[in-house]
């Protein structure tokens, strides 16, 4: 059985939704994770890079190149879409690596939403 990427949005909300707890930040930190790979390796897939691996020649990693791949694109909604997937990476190195900078709901929400736009593009 194959795994599905896009089902990390589910887990997303289920982490976004969480409230009155201590550990909420940790939750909504995750939530913006887990839609940020979502939306990353089901684009990732799509383009056909899923056995990409930078070389010691001076390649780009892996994220760089599925958000460049979609930016470098003549289509309109591949350009949106690689737009997008660059802001919510941001949104995900925030949350995963810089802990002076708050993270509360509206910005877990507003990652899921860029998530699933994404995803509806891949699909269109």
């Amino acid at each position: 059985m194959s795994f599905e990427w896009r089902d990390f949005l589910i887990v997303a909300r289920e982490f976004s939704n969480k409230n009155n707890d201590i550990r909420n930040e940790a939750y909504m930190r995750s939530a913006i994770s887990r839609a940020y790979y979502g939306a990353f390796c089901t684009s990732r897939d799509k383009a056909g890079l899923t056995n990409y691996s930078p070389n010691t020649n001076g390649d780009i990693g892996v994220h760089e190149k599925v958000i460049k791949t979609y930016k470098d694109s003549s289509d309109k909604t591949e350009k949106l879409i690689g737009k997008n997937l660059d802001e919510l990476r941001r949104k995900r190195n925030n949350a995963d690596y810089h802990k002076y900078i708050g993270v509360m709901r509206d910005n877990a929400e507003r990652a899921i939403e860029m998530a699933e736009e994404i995803l509806q593009n891949l699909v269109t």
